[in-house]
């Protein structure tokens, strides 16, 4: 006789696992030709490059902004480059300032008026000497003609009192879509605004959703969109996801109290509490990949956006009315204080910070993943208090975790109730549901700011 047959045990192993969301992927989204895959995974800066095995040359938009996400510390673990089907033309409209400002006559008599551009590793200042007595239409004519004979592959059109720069395929060329440009110029001279309109194929929503379909496999969106129009459309597309959108703009809107067009204003008025805008002068440069690549390696719920220092990037200053502007469009600003660069606020468009929205997208989906496993893998879960009991020690185990990585507080204490089973209408129990299943658990915050008062006795 074998033992068997006596005592029979048999052992079965769950090796289905629940598919987790992950929160510290950055897919970088931009148009470029140099691979049909739709996405593209990368573990590094270098593996993206020709010699690293990569498709990119370091002059691509996509290997830059990607590369300001790798360049931070801690960065990323893996960065996602998704490919935009339909271009864009960027177009770019420069107006020299006029009138009285703070006491000066504008255009500046004897002053530089210098617009530096840069294009597939091309760079060059273009300067209209303006002695005398300049007009807006003598700068701008001349500024004109000086890019259109330069060595950029811009078109700058000359519209009397302002002037548009549009990527072109050779210098003072057709405008054409693709690869966009680079300008840079002094704040203090020119208002400039990111007119770029959708693209002709195609919006950013759909270019997102067709993403998607591939490789969902990431939450923070940024990209090659700078100006007011597409900014909203891919603030709307992530408004209806789990995910989180950083962008920017150097639209000089944006710091004007008066002026609602602004991406950030419109961003504002419509609440968008997925998005982050920064104002920064250069946005091609990677401030909003940069910010997704210092912040997502580290636990949703364990650090604020703010004060945070951003590798490769730039800093602006701005007068205390620009900067109140700002903050009540709840635009972000990365600058100098006390000789620290650092992010401002970590706000959403909304007026959400940053870290509660991706803690509580965490909190949500670790709470369904944990509740589901038990219940796939479990023969069944009964419809009893004990079972019951079961779903709630999941609500128990994830709040704890909370805590554990910073984002919930742990006094107060949270507390968490499920129905008895006697209590659930039979209707419910009959659908096999378990309604009213509730929890109530401090968030912990973080500290932004602290008021010091002391007195100093001799």
């Amino acid at each position: 006789m074998a033992l068997s047959d006596i005592v029979n045990v048999q052992i079965s192993t769950v090796s289905e696992s629940v598919s987790r969301v992950g929160f510290g992927v950055p897919l970088i989204l931009t148009y470029h030709t140099k691979d049909a895959a739709r996405v593209l995974e990368f573990a590094d800066a270098p593996s993206m490059l020709v010699a690293g095995g990569g498709p990119f040359a370091s002059s691509d938009l996509a290997y830059i902004l990607a590369s300001k996400a790798f360049s931070q510390n801690p960065k990323p673990s893996r960065v996602l480059v998704g490919r935009r089907v339909n271009p864009t033309i960027r177009t770019f409209n420069l107006t020299p300032r006029s009138g009285t400002i703070n006491g000066e006559t504008y255009p500046l008599a004897n002053t530089d008026y210098s617009v530096t551009l840069s294009r597939d590793g091309t760079s060059a200042t273009f300067t209209h000497p303006s002695g005398g007595s300049p007009t807006v239409a003598t700068i701008i004519s001349g500024l004109v003609a000086l890019i259109n004979a330069g060595s950029v592959k811009v078109l700058a059109t000359d519209n009397t009192t302002d002037m548009d720069v549009e990527a072109a395929a050779t210098p003072g060329g057709a405008a054409t879509a693709g690869t966009p440009f680079t300008i840079s110029y002094d704040r203090a001279l020119f208002e400039g605004v990111d007119e770029t309109p959708v693209a002709a194929g195609g919006d950013l929503a759909g270019e997102i959703a067709a993403i998607r379909n591939i490789n969902d496999e990431w939450y923070g969106l940024a990209g090659d969109w700078w100006g007011v129009t597409e900014i909203e459309d891919a603030a709307g597309a992530i408004e209806t996801l789990y995910k989180i959108h950083v962008c920017a703009s150097a639209d000089d809107g944006m710091y004007d109290a008066g002026v609602a067009t602004d991406p950030a204003s419109v961003l504002s008025a419509a609440n968008y509490a997925r998005t982050s805008i920064f104002h920064h002068p250069t946005p091609e440069t990677g401030i909003a990949a940069a910010h997704l690549g210092k912040n997502l390696p580290k636990d949703p719920g364990s650090i604020t956006w703010k004060f945070k220092t951003l590798a490769g990037i730039t800093t602006e200053s701005y007068t205390p009315a620009e900067e109140s502007a700002l903050v009540d469009k709840n635009c972000e600003r990365y600058v100098e204080i006390a000789g620290v660069s650092i992010t401002c606020d970590g706000k959403t468009s909304s007026g959400e910070f940053m870290d509660v929205t991706r803690f509580v997208d965490w909190l949500k989906a670790r709470m369904e993943e944990n509740i589901f496993a038990v219940l796939a893998a479990a023969d069944k879960v009964p419809y009893t208090d004990p079972g019951a009991g079961t779903i709630e020690s999941e609500v128990y185990a994830v709040l704890d975790e909370g805590i554990a990585v910073g984002g919930l507080a742990a006094t107060p204490a949270y507390t968490v109730s499920v129905p008895l089973v006697a209590d659930v209408d039979p209707v419910d129990r009959a659908n096999r549901l378990l309604p009213d299943v509730k929890f109530n658990a401090p968030l912990a915050g973080a500290i932004h700011a602290t008021e010091v008062t002391g007195i100093i006795t001799i």
